[in-house]
């Protein structure tokens, strides 16, 4: 979304190195379950290509990491939910580009060294769902004081969303894709259109052994993919 904010297009081209490529600054190759070759990167997003999305990322912005960066904060990745209850952290996200190590842009390129809670992942999806408009998660909708009901507004920012509607409309069509033509096409035969996005993340990734790595799988998403009625995050 950051690339696309930046002028970029889902039809553009990267070469995916056939499933294994060392970058820069970083000890270990970046690799991806598939060998894939010259590909745009809709294809990309839909086969959860690392090596695509991190050549993309690092070749756009390794001269300037802190426009990423800035990227990042400017879709509002850096807020908590604001969910009406107590004790919500913070994300973990940089805001430096000098607290950056050598290979810190490939690994923020695809999810490493930042950290969200599913309800904050959750809330950034349902703001692509509502084309750009971020509402916080509501519990409560009213409460009784002295036989009275006292209704709770919801917190929406009506005036500025996330990004442009170009980018909407760009990033909509990759997360219909992922199941379409992609890594959750299980979901294709469904009754009703799904649009998301697989994840897989390494929890101890610096294990030395791979046999003991631990994983987390996830799928975040929305339905009716046409007109979104409801946002989920799944964490497994």
């Amino acid at each position: 979304m950051v690339y696309f904010e930046d002028g970029g297009n889902k039809e553009d081209t990267i070469n995916a190195e056939q499933g294994k490529y060392i970058f820069p600054g970083v000890e270990k190759p970046v690799r991806d379950s598939k060998k894939l070759g010259l590909i745009d990167l809709k294809t990309a997003f839909a086969e959860s290509s690392n090596i695509a999305i991190c050549k993309l990322i690092y070749d756009n912005y390794n001269s300037n990491p802190q426009i990423f960066l800035d990227g990042l904060h400017q879709l509002r990745l850096g807020e908590t939910s604001n969910i009406d209850l107590f004790g919500e952290s913070y994300p973990t996200l940089y805001k430096n580009a000098s607290d950056l190590e050598p290979g810190s842009l490939v690994s923020l390129a695809y999810g490493y060294e930042m950290g969200f809670s599913p309800i904050q992942i959750l809330t950034f999806y349902n703001s692509i769902a509502n084309n750009g408009i971020r509402v916080s998660p509501t519990l409560v909708t009213h409460y009784r004081y002295k036989n009275q009901t006292i209704p709770l507004n919801k917190n929406v920012d009506f005036v500025n969303p996330i990004c442009s509607q170009k980018t909407i409309h760009q990033v909509k069509d990759l997360l219909r894709s992922v199941i379409t033509q992609g890594t959750a096409d299980v979901l294709s035969d469904f009754p009703i259109s799904v649009s998301g996005k697989t994840g897989t993340t390494k929890v101890n990734y610096s294990q030395p052994i791979d046999s003991l790595m631990w994983y987390q799988a996830s799928f975040a998403g929305f339905f009716p993919s046409e007109k979104p009625k409801y946002s989920f995050y799944v964490l497994i």
